[in-house]
């Protein structure tokens, strides 16, 4: 590794015209595509835990995580979110479970946290390959590969015990407080 970071620094120093090109390049990818594409899903799936949505999603999908996942209901919310709000959501919210005593929320980290539809359909499918079917593609491919990792995971451990959870909901909050702290979150996860 060290020899790899020497051979990058030297390359910095010998070539500056193409690192600064290269550098320009990629300020300019991020500008045009990877923030418009990100920053909003980043406002609204904050806004989602923010408003509540936690709660609601681990009481639909309760009834799949057990059978499947040998997991709770708290731990559909961390799926759920770490599927449609990408990495940031899924790893977060499953770092909530496991400081709330959630058992097997530790287990969550094997597949929830992935990467989110804004990423993969507006960078990497519109930005990348300028093909939305080809960014839905690779987001169907995402989301399967990270439930057979979690049946995999899940089946190769030791369930989780049966009964109550004391898995502290956080109070919704109201729109005009959560949206400011929804846009700051953004801002500081596309930072």
């Amino acid at each position: 590794p060290l020899l790899a970071v020497l051979c990058c620094f030297s390359a910095l120093l010998l070539l500056p015209e193409v690192s600064a090109q290269a550098a320009r390049d990629t300020m300019l990818l991020c500008a045009q595509t990877l923030i418009p594409s990100l920053f909003p899903f980043f406002v609204l799936s904050s806004l989602l835990i923010a408003c509540g949505a936690s709660e609601l999603l681990s009481a639909l999908l309760s009834p799949l995580m057990r059978p499947l996942f040998g997991l709770s209901g708290a731990g559909a919310a961390a799926l759920a979110l770490g599927l449609c709000g990408g990495y940031p959501v899924g790893a977060r919210t499953a770092a909530e479970l496991v400081e709330n005593g959630v058992d097997g929320g530790e287990r969550l980290l094997a597949f929830c946290n992935n990467a989110g539809p804004g990423f993969l359909l507006g960078v990497c499918g519109a930005g990348v390959f300028s093909s939305s079917r080809a960014g839905a593609a690779l987001y169907l491919i995402h989301v399967a590969a990270a439930l057979c990792a979690g049946l995999l995971t899940c089946r190769a451990l030791p369930s989780a015990p049966h009964g109550t959870y004391p898995h502290k909901s956080a109070k919704a909050q109201r729109f005009s407080t959560a949206f400011p702290a929804a846009v700051q979150n953004a801002l500081t996860g596309c930072l």
